[in-house]
This record gives C-alpha cells, sequence and structure tokens, in this order.
C-alpha cells in the first residue's frame, strides 16, 4: 500500500531536501578552500572533525592507524594562512604533544609549508583562542626541534608543551640518500613520550607523510614482534587517507629504510649504554659467523662497486652535526690554485693540514715559489702568506684571511681528545665556521676526525651518539672514503674513551 502524499506537502518536502543540498554544496566548497592542493582533501570516514563554533568542522587530516594500535597518527597537510586556527584546535582538541614535520617552507622556488608557528623566542603569537609561544629551537643538520607553550587565550585550559620536530633532509618528490639520517631521526622522536595522536605533515599531507607512518608503524611493530607486511599495511591506510605513500620511490625507499632497521637495530643509543653497545657489535655474531661490527662496515662504509671507487683530486663537502655543510675535505697533494678557489667560494677561514712533518712539510711552498705572492691565479684570486700559519687571499673588492692549523698524527695517538680540544679552541678563537680538512697521505683520518667531532657534538648536545647517519653520509659523498674496518673500530674507540672521559667529569 502506497501513501499518497498531497502536493503541498511534496513541495515542502522538495523545498527542504533543495534548501540541504544547497547548504552541504556550500560546505564542500567551504572545505575546498581550505585544502591546500585541489586534489588532495580529507577522506570523509576517518577525518578529524573539529569541535568548534565556526560554520565548518573540516580541516584536511586524518586519523591513521599503526599496526598496533588506533589513532595513532593524524596525517594532515601543512596548514594555510587562513587554517593555523584550525590546526592548534586540533593539536588542543586531540591532546597531540608531538608534530612531525617533514618539508622544507620552500622547495625548488616553490612554497611548501607556510609557518603557523612564533619566529622569536618568548614572544607569544595568537591564533584564534589559542596563543603559542616558542620556548626553545635546537637545529642540527637533518631536523630542528622546537619546543612550545600552547594555551587557550582566556586561560580556562592549563598550558600544554608541544614538541615540533621538523625534519629538513627529506627532497620533494624524492628519496634521502641515505637511510640512517631518517632512522635516527625517527628514535629521536620516539624517545619523546607522546600524550596523544602523533600529528605528521609534508606539504600535502600524503607522500613523505605516509613514507614517515609507514616506516614508524613497522618499527613499533618490530619492537613486539618479528612478522611484518608492509603492503598489507599500506593498503589499510590508505583507506584511511588517499595516496599516502605517494610514488614508488617513496614505497621502495619504506623498504629500505625497513631492512636497515632489521639489520642493524636501533644504532642512536644514549650516553650511558653506549660501552655496552659497542661490546655488543665486537662480540654479537651473525649466522655466518661475521661480527656485527664487521656487517656494519661492510653494509655503511665498505665501497660496494667493483673496482673500488678512488678518491679524485679536489674537494668535497660533509655535512656535520650542526650544518649539512660544516667540513670541507680537500684532496690534494699539494697547494695549488683550486685549493685557494675552493677556499674563496666556500668561504672558508680554517685549514687543517694532517700529516708528519715529513708528509707535508712543504705544502704550501712549491705554489708560492712557483707563483710568487703577487701572482693571481685563474680565478682571480691573489694569496699571501703573512704568517707562519695565516695566510690573506685577495681578490679587486675583498679579501679572506684563512688560518691553518697544523695537526700530527703522533699527537692524535697520544691523546686524541686533548688535541681534538686544542683543534676546537684554535677554531673558536678565530672564527667558528666551515673549516676545510686538509691529508694528503689519504689514509681516511679526515673522515674520521669529522665523523667524531660530529658525534662528540651529538653527545654533548643530545647526551646520545649515533655513528651511522655521519659514516654512511660521507660514503655516498665519497665513495672509497673509508679504507678498512679498522677506520669504523677507531671510530668506535675513541668515541669509548670520551664516554669514559665524561663520566669521570
Amino acid at each position: 500500500m502506497f501513501l499518497e502524499v498531497p502536493n503541498s506537502g511534496a513541495n515542502q518536502i522538495e523545498t527542504a531536501i533543495a534548501s540541504e543540498i544547497e547548504e552541504i554544496n556550500e560546505e564542500l566548497e567551504l572545505n575546498k578552500l581550505k585544502n591546500r592542493y585541489l586534489n588532495i582533501g580529507a577522506v570523509e570516514s576517518t577525518r578529524i572533525r573539529l569541535h568548534s563554533e565556526s560554520a565548518s568542522d573540516y580541516i584536511n587530516a586524518n586519523y591513521i592507524d599503526s599496526c598496533d594500535a588506533r589513532n595513532q597518527y593524524i596525517a594532515t597537510q601543512a596548514p594555510l594562512p587562513h587554517t593555523f586556527t584550525d590546526f592548534w584546535a586540533m593539536i588542543n582538541q586531540e591532546k597531540s604533544n608531538i608534530i612531525v614535520v617533514i618539508t622544507n617552507m620552500v622547495e625548488r622556488g616553490r612554497r611548501k609549508c607556510d609557518q603557523y608557528w612564533p619566529t622569536s623566542p618568548r614572544v607569544p603569537s595568537h591564533y584564534g583562542g589559542y596563543q603559542v609561544t616558542l620556548d626553545t629551537e635546537m637545529p642540527n643538520a637533518n631536523f630542528v626541534h622546537r619546543i612550545f607553550h600552547l594555551k587557550t587565550s582566556n586561560c580556562i585550559l592549563p598550558e600544554r608543551t608541544i614538541h615540533q620536530v621538523h625534519f629538513t633532509s627529506w627532497p620533494d618528490h624524492g628519496v634521502p640518500d641515505t637511510v640512517f639520517p631518517l632512522l635516527s631521526f625517527m628514535n629521536y622522536v620516539a624517545e619523546i613520550q607522546a600524550t596523544g595522536p602523533i600529528v605528521v605533515h609534508c606539504s600535502a599531507g600524503v607522500g613523505r607523510s605516509g613514507s614517515f607512518i609507514l616506516i614508524d608503524s613497522m618499527r613499533r611493530h618490530l619492537l613486539q614482534c618479528d612478522r611484518i607486511n608492509i603492503q598489507a599495511h599500506l593498503k589499510h591506510i590508505r583507506n584511511q587517507r588517499a595516496k599516502l605513500v605517494q610514488t614508488v620511490d617513496q614505497y621502495i625507499f619504506c623498504h629500505r629504510v625497513i631492512r636497515e632497521l632489521i639489520r642493524h637495530g636501533i644504532s642512536r643509543q644514549p650516553v650511558l649504554n653506549f660501552q655496552y653497545y659497542v661490546n655488543f657489535l665486537y662480540t654479537q655474531p651473525m649466522p655466518d659467523g661475521r661480527s656485527r661490527l664487521q656487517m656494519q662496515y661492510e653494509d655503511v662504509c665498505k665501497c660496494p662497486h667493483s673496482p673500488s671507487c678512488e678518491i679524485g683530486i679536489g674537494c668535497s663537502v660533509l655535512p656535520g652535526f650542526h650544518r649539512v655543510n660544516e667540513f670541507l675535505i680537500g684532496n690534494w697533494p699539494y697547494a695549488c690554485k683550486d685549493l685557494w678557489s675552493s677556499l674563496w667560494e666556500h668561504n672558508c677561514q680554517t685549514m687543517i693540514l694532517i700529516g708528519s712533518e715529513l708528509e707535508v712539510g712543504n705544502y704550501f711552498s712549491h705554489y708560492l715559489e712557483l707563483n710568487g705572492s703577487s701572482e693571481k691565479n685563474d680565478d682571480g684570486i691573489r694569496v699571501e702568506q703573512k704568517e707562519e700559519n695565516k695566510f690573506c687571499l685577495y681578490n679587486n673588492e675583498d679579501e679572506l684571511c684563512v688560518k691553518l692549523i697544523r695537526v700530527k698524527p703522533s699527537a692524535l695517538e697520544i691523546d686524541f681528545w686533548g688535541e681534538m680540544e686544542r683543534i676546537q679552541e684554535e677554531v673558536l678563537q678565530y672564527h667558528n665556521c666551515q673549516m676545510m680538512l686538509l691529508e694528503p697521505s689519504n689514509t681516511a683520518i679526515a673522515y674520521v676526525l669529522c665523523a667524531l667531532q660530529s658525534a662528540a657534538c651529538q653527545m654533548e648536545q643530545e647526551r646520545y651518539i649515533d655513528v651511522l647517519p655521519y659514516i654512511s653520509t660521507y660514503r655516498f659523498i665519497q665513495c672509497g672514503c673509508w679504507k678498512s674496518q679498522t677506520n669504523l673500530e677507531y671510530i668506535y674507540d675513541k668515541l669509548s674513551q670520551l664516554v669514559i672521559l665524561q663520566h669521570r667529569c
């Protein structure tokens, strides 16, 4: 039996439906304006709904599960200026205290992220009803850790501490060159106790964000279980937010990271645990009989090519703990015009010459005798030796003064950290900037010094040590730089000495 609807009632229903459709369309259009990219929005079934008094509860963000817990993460886009308030409202509503950022502000000339946080320490910024204050900013070569204080402007709710950890070494639409800086970063993030879902964003909130979430989910799962299914979990989280892990290269990179995590474990170790970790590397055998230290050398340090790579004449730029261009390694048997041009190009004011008097005693004399102190090289640079350990470089408009620090291998053997302290004091007395290391004998000691200096700075600032990000990156930049397993053994030995020295102090 069918009920007949009077014409007047039908008209009322049609009017009501039309009104509802119009409101929905208006809301959808309003939501689109909150998306950074037209083709990337939030999946309706898992999106975060803001409990606010605004016209829309929409934010371009979705709950994402880990392998072992529901809603472990929130994947979102980099906030737009007109959605800053929504973003901080979400952080407050979801009780999140960790924000993982995996994008630079501008990449390839395009704006990827707008700054939704204050710049100046202890000067609060207001975003709608929220007040955010930057307390601390701790940068290093691969990421920046910022600590904010968040509270409502009316002070009804207690102030909360928010950690933003901003990874800066992942290129847009590409993948990092080596996996260990990202693994070290992930373990750094894991050391922060989460109070709610971990908020992860890149620019669109899908490619790099999805890669981080997939890898971190596997990392957490491996702490409890020795079986993982990467493909199945990616399918699951892609139902929660479309396009997570956006490219094939990113998917392959996720597998590479997880593979190295399984093979090498957690290489980022607290200082108090470092001695046990080194002992584990030496004494824990692999199924094939190798020690874990040998496997680490062969996987991370040893040149994988045949024939083995040889280091060519020239200059390479290496990262340290503080900056991506902290060190220059000069590979010239004697001083030459390219050496001075490299110093000038990089505005480098410190040279460290490594070798015995027999090896490096005449390193500069041949160039100066041949060219004279007043002759310009092909780049228009004139070099003068003002003192035994001071050079001045000139062109028609400017000058650059460079200090020379001489380091004897015998002094490093007698008191390595005492000699490193002397070098550091001389560098700081002159100028705390990029330094060039010169080692004509090419025995890898220059790379060893860079790795040890970087790890020592990390130990001082974080009270953690992780060697693998440095040694893996150095091999990528200059394959063939590590000559043998003794290089790696030397690094661990000297760091163990430093841990003991620090403990005594």
